[in-house]
């Protein structure tokens, strides 16, 4: 709805139909956008190509259809994301070490719940390599709803994937022994300790 309003506000200012809308009108529009919208600031290809998504989506909900294959706009949208690559650069972030890791979770308050929550998911996500989508299907002790469970036990944590990106057809387990990373096992079990986390339940 913020695209196709935005859209029709240029097309008021320019004298142009937004709906149908022609392609010289669409080329001019895209082009707008990736000169600056008026104030010089270049925007991403991602938000050009969420806003073309959602012209085309008005246009086909009122019965029109536009054509996104034809030349003029397969040239304006290579062109375009030619120069914004050369204009924006890519955000390059340093990897978490262990170290790094150890110093947040130390920071963290485990008397408050959003943070022994969240330090048992960074201590859990970083010591068994897993997903965000992985995390998130962890059941607690038992196998549950979820996608796969987490036990624990003197020897450390161990997370049982029922179904993984490695392993599509057999469980996979992973272990975080408790003589290597002994913070690690130990806020994920405070976190189950003042969550009150139930066996079979969301670990998160």
């Amino acid at each position: 709805a913020r695209c196709w309003k935005q859209f029709g506000k240029w097309c008021d200012r320019n004298q142009r139909d937004d709906l149908p809308a022609s392609t010289e009108t669409l080329v001019g529009y895209i082009t707008w956008m990736a000169a600056g919208q008026d104030n010089g600031k270049s925007v991403a290809t991602s938000t050009i190509a969420q806003a073309f998504a959602a012209i085309k989506f008005r246009h086909k909900s009122k019965g029109y259809l536009i054509n996104s294959a034809t030349p003029e706009l397969q040239a304006v949208l290579a062109g375009v994301r030619r120069e914004i690559a050369k204009t924006r650069g890519i955000r390059r972030v340093a990897a978490l070490t262990f170290d790094k890791l150890q110093d947040i979770l130390n920071l963290l308050n485990p008397e408050k719940a959003r943070d022994a929550r969240d330090g048992a998911i960074l201590a859990l996500g970083c010591g068994a390599a897993l997903r965000r989508s992985e995390l998130v299907g962890l059941d607690w002790a038992e196998q549950g709803q979820g996608a796969g469970f987490v036990t624990s036990d003197d020897k450390g944590l161990t997370v049982t994937l029922m179904t993984s990106k490695a392993s599509q057809d057999a469980a996979e387990t992973v272990a975080i022994p408790r003589t290597d990373a002994p913070l690690m096992c130990s806020i994920v079990e405070d976190w189950v300790k003042s969550g009150q986390i139930k066996k079979g339940s969301p670990l998160f």
